[in-house]
């Protein structure tokens, strides 16, 4: 028998172009029996080692899907952090205006308590001279809690307290007093009137005490000092001051009848003003043509 034991049966049907062109493969080689055969573990350990490599290249490097999530992740985030942010600047503003607000109501509280006060002082100052309703004392403090007010009520207190032909400094009739209120309130829309005191001066006689305000407004300007419209220096002095002043008002009583016979009046427009406009002649210029008089009269011929 001339085959060997190393040498294969079909050894004539491989020539030598033939096992020239197969790869050789990678391996052990283990014998069985004889047998040489190749082993497969290296081929697949190469492939896992491919297919991991590939594995962590692919996560390596994100894929457009992934970068849009955590784009969409990101953007949420931004988003919680926006509106935490937002709600706390809110709730900062809120306490701010809060406190703002108790600091406020503080404020007005103690001058409502100021202004209570003022009030109750004044109050125990007229109510010490003052005697029962029906008496010039009541008559007077019902004027000027009225005055300036040429209202219904106003025309019944003094059409039934005072005489017909009751002397209004020098006019006479009830008419008279509410021309002269009318013209005040229509010139001066804040006008403010405050009783210091109720003096008794004789047997049917009162004074009473009064301070009296009134903002200088472009139509205070415009309807009783309308000569001073391009007095630019005069106006400038003028517009926006408060204008405080103190008088005095006489009421005489008529114990038969229980009217009112006399009103006489005399306020200190002068001072205010001269403080205002600072010299006599600036005084002169505003108020020789104005439409009331240095003690706060309505000048006759003038009506609304």
């Amino acid at each position: 028998m001339d085959n060997c034991f190393f040498v294969p049966p079909n050894i004539q049907f491989l020539s030598e172009d033939v096992i020239a062109g197969v790869v050789q493969r990678k391996g052990r080689c283990n014998n069985f029996g004889g047998v040489s055969i190749v082993s497969s573990s290296t081929s697949t350990r190469e492939e896992s080692k491919r297919l991991k490599s590939k594995r962590q290249k692919d996560k390596a490097v994100p894929t457009p899907e992934l970068m849009k999530t955590k784009e969409i992740e990101e953007m949420l985030t931004l988003g919680q952090e926006l509106e935490r942010e937002r709600r706390r600047v809110n709730q900062a503003r809120y306490r701010k205006r809060q406190n703002d607000r108790i600091q406020s109501l503080e404020k007005e509280t103690e001058q409502l308590q100021q202004q209570i006060e003022r009030l109750k002082q004044r109050r125990r100052v007229v109510a010490s001279d003052i005697q029962p309703r029906g008496s010039i004392w009541s008559v007077a403090v019902e004027y000027f809690r009225l005055f300036g007010n040429p209202s219904d009520s106003a025309k019944r207190f003094l059409t039934s307290m005072m005489s017909f032909d009751v002397a209004f400094n020098s006019e006479y009739g009830v008419e008279s007093i509410l021309r002269s209120w009318r013209c005040l309130s229509s010139w001066f829309k804040d006008l403010e009137v405050e009783l210091e005191a109720v003096k008794k001066t004789g047997p049917e006689a009162v004074v009473v005490f009064t301070t009296t305000s009134f903002t200088v407004t472009e139509d205070t300007v415009s309807r009783v000092f309308p000569h001073l419209a391009n007095n630019s220096v005069l106006l400038s002095k003028l517009l926006g001051q408060r204008v405080s002043m103190q008088g005095w008002t006489l009421l005489q009583w008529d114990k038969t009848f229980h009217l009112v016979t006399r009103v006489d009046s005399q306020f200190d427009l002068l001072s205010p003003m001269l403080r205002l406009l600072e010299t006599l002649e600036n005084v002169s210029v505003a108020c020789d043509q104005a439409l009331v008089t240095f003690d706060f009269q309505v000048r006759p011929k003038y009506e609304v």
